[in-house]
């Protein structure tokens, strides 16, 4: 039995009586494909995890308010939309709600006031709609891109004091916009995962505040993060265009092999959690930060960029662009050559590195900015959305090889993740979603970007393609040394070719440029650190992809048995075999590991016959 202060979450299904009533099979098909396709990856990417099912229900821990609250405005606003074409009568919603408070897990159950309260707030909730009570509105305050309305202390069945609840609605945080700029919502997304941890952020907020400075991250070299430039058009879904022209700085000034840069999730999620740009320095650890505003209207563009000194506050440099879309990439350009000149690193001797893949039509890099900004949602609906975007980028300029490489993404992403219904195929079809994704890496491949080697990598390793996977990633990384994704594709090449020293750099290395890192990066980290037989360690990094990752029921659970059988921990060992879903045999994986060195092997696979593996 353990009892402790936990933020929980209680979900219920408005209406479902009637909504099976009314048709049964396909009511309870929706809900299982929402719980599998949507509502558990959402709640692994806001680090929680299901602690009890109640029927049409479920009740969730996540390891803040903060995490609790962003994932239920997530849900809400996924499934309003995902609801749309269905019969107003029809519609699946949710009810919501978020406590903070005493609770205790015992032997797979969990109750207490904390839960209680969770469960009766609920009810208040409209549908659709998310409660709060008040110890959470406490905690939360301008944290979470909301505003709260009181509904005043309400008293609950079985509760003996009143509870203050709020309701939460959508839109700016109070008390926390910036004079005349609207501030965004942006999900906390990983590339191929998704996540980024809300609890971490907060402990990061007391460390700067204890440091005082920024910490050196890369010696000899500034430290930078550009954040999410501020969307002052007034219409919101011109946000991919502000994110897009943010990330594709990121990536430009990251080829500067004199300057250390954040990568763009963690820069975005960060932005989101403070207001302030000193505060989100010291949270990431960098000495400066870019910020600024877009204004697009029309055919009208103004564009204003400030470099942040983190140790004073103050502007290292700032400026004021104003044209057409049309000017976009020399307003790039600009900012980045302003930026490397302030920071006395315009040195042609110290350049940039230079991508083949990129284009000089600005509007074909329209055209790809609006693709990648439905892409980065990871919805299949949204990934549908962006082929004919990245379509129209290559079709305004063929050689454009980052459009080719996003299209080589997105099939394969759809491949992956088991899509195939949404972009018109049937069951025995997927693999026309794989053959789509290897044509366009092919002519991704003519004008290399370092997404296409990622893309590559993946594919080689699928195929067992040990060398040509680690050729790919070791590629990713020299075309865009700023990129985490690389690196950490490299690491788990370099473990098949039986380097897990280099494995373990390579994956910090991922580690540091994105501090916010996804749970498939402790799974690379614990891997490596297994084949270096550092076992506790091992477990330490795989125990917490598991849990930030819960619906992940394969990769993580074989290594995480192997470990514990190498260490002799032998009834660990079989929980995490008997809680993987996919009871496979030993050889049968060894298809999808194809070590180098026949000893590197027998010892993972030495590791799962101790588990039980057969």
């Amino acid at each position: 039995m353990e009892r402790r202060i936990a933020a929980i979450l209680a979900a219920d299904m408005v209406g479902f009586s009637r909504l099976v009533e009314a048709d049964e099979i396909g009511t309870l098909e929706r809900q299982k494909a929402y719980r599998h396709d949507l509502i558990d990856p959402l709640i692994g990417q806001f680090q929680g995890q299901v602690v009890k099912l109640t029927g049409d229900g479920l009740i969730a821990e996540f390891s803040s308010v903060v995490a609790a609250v962003q994932f239920a405005l997530t849900l809400q606003r996924q499934v309003t939309a995902r609801e749309q074409g269905q019969p107003e009568d029809r519609r699946i919603r949710y009810r919501l709600a978020v406590n903070l408070g005493d609770v205790i897990f015992d032997e797979g159950d969990v109750y207490g006031d904390g839960v209680n309260i969770a469960a009766r707030m609920e009810e208040m909730a409209e549908p659709g709609g998310i409660v709060v009570s008040g110890t959470v509105f406490d905690l939360l305050k301008s944290n979470v891109d909301a505003h709260y309305e009181p509904l005043g202390e309400k008293r609950l069945k079985n509760i003996a004091t009143p509870v203050r609840v709020y309701r939460v609605v959508p839109g700016l945080a109070q008390g926390g916009a910036r004079p005349e700029k609207a501030r965004r919502r942006w999900p906390l997304l990983a590339v191929f995962c998704g996540a980024a941890t809300a609890m971490a952020i907060s402990l990061w907020v007391i460390y700067a505040a204890l440091a005082g400075k920024p910490a050196d991250l890369a010696p000899g070299k500034p430290s930078l993060a550009v954040l999410p430039l501020d969307n002052l058009s007034g219409d919101p879904s011109q946000d991919w265009f502000a994110d897009g022209l943010s990330e594709d700085l990121t990536t430009d000034l990251s080829r500067h092999p004199g300057l250390f840069v954040i990568a763009r999730n963690s820069a975005f999620a960060s932005a989101e959690t403070a207001r302030d740009p000193v505060e989100v320095a010291r949270m990431l650890k960098v000495a400066y930060v870019i910020e600024g505003s877009v204004r697009r209207v029309g055919e009208t563009l103004r564009i204003n960029v400030q470099l942040v000194d983190a140790g004073t506050g103050g502007h290292v440099w700032a400026e004021r662009y104003d044209g057409t879309p049309e000017d976009v990439l020399a307003f790039i350009d600009g900012v980045s050559d302003a930026v490397l000149g302030a920071l006395d690193l315009a040195d042609p001797q110290n350049g940039k590195t230079v991508s083949t893949g990129e284009t000089g039509n600005a509007r074909a890099f329209d055209a790809f900015l609006e693709g990648w900004g439905r892409y980065k949602q990871f919805t299949p609906e949204d990934l549908l959305a962006a082929v004919p975007l990245f379509e129209r980028a290559v079709e305004l300029d063929p050689g454009y090889g980052r459009a080719y490489a996003a299209l080589a993404a997105t099939y394969f992403e759809a491949w992956e993740k088991f899509w195939f219904r949404e972009f018109g195929y049937g069951p025995t079809e997927r693999r026309f979603l794989m053959a789509k994704a290897e044509r366009y890496l092919d002519l991704a491949l003519q004008h290399p970007t370092g997404l296409a080697h990622q893309v590559a990598a993946n594919i080689h390793r699928l195929n067992g393609r040990r060398e040509d996977m680690l050729r790919s990633a070791t590629a990713a990384v020299e075309a865009e040394p700023g990129d985490p994704d690389g690196y950490a594709e490299l690491s788990f090449a370099l473990v098949l070719e039986g380097r897990a020293k280099d494995a373990l750099e390579a994956i910090e290395t991922a580690m540091k440029l994105e501090p916010l890192y996804p749970a498939h990066y402790l799974l690379r980290r614990g891997v490596a650190l297994f084949h270096l037989r550092r076992y506790d360690e091992a477990v330490e990094m795989l125990e917490r992809a598991k849990a930030r990752d819960p619906g992940n029921k394969e990769f993580p659970l074989y290594w995480l048995a192997a470990t514990y059988g190498r260490m002799g921990e032998l009834e660990k060992a079989d929980a995490a075999r008997m809680a993987n879903k996919n009871r496979t045999t030993v050889d049968a994986l060894k298809l999808y590991l194809p070590y180098k060195n026949p000893e590197d092997w027998e010892f993972f696979a030495e590791g799962m016959r101790k588990a039980g593996f057969r």
